[in-house]
């Protein structure tokens, strides 16, 4: 295990203006499947890029001042995923007491399911927590 608590998440604006989370500039064979989404993602409405078969998106928030408008693009998600009939979970993640102080205090603290990076007891404690990932740069233990 190398220890990673994370992933970067590149977006990208399709022609249609949807914004989706995708790294390159452009679809290749590298990165898609299929003749015909070649080209710059822009080139391409929504509804030409395939489906995929991801299950989990963790919104790792960094500025405690973006909460509020953070959980209610994760809600739209939810939402989205419903409407799409797709089981998919968005969890917003709180990595630290900056973001976890804000997110209690939010108007809509427990609205959302979350992702706790800080000890065990914090996670056990936030009634709408579905896991508990602690850092492992954190000296965090399960005891």
């Amino acid at each position: 295990m190398l220890g990673a608590t994370g992933v970067e998440l590149n977006v990208r604006r399709t022609r249609d203006g949807y914004i989706i989370v995708f790294h390159d500039e452009t679809f290749s064979p590298r990165t898609a499947q299929g003749l015909y989404l070649l080209g710059k993602v822009s080139n391409f409405d929504l509804e030409y890029i395939e489906k995929t078969n991801l299950s989990l998106v963790w919104l790792g928030v960094k500025e405690p001042e973006c909460i509020d408008s953070v959980v209610a693009i994760q809600q739209d998600a939810i939402l989205w995923a419903k409407f799409k009939n797709r089981d998919v979970i968005v969890l917003l993640g709180i990595p630290s007491k900056e973001i976890l102080a804000p997110n209690i205090a939010s108007k809509f603290a427990h609205t959302t399911p979350v992702l706790v990076e800080l000890e065990l007891e914090t996670a056990l404690n936030l009634p709408t927590c579905l896991d508990w990932a602690p850092r492992w740069t954190s000296n965090i233990s399960a005891n």
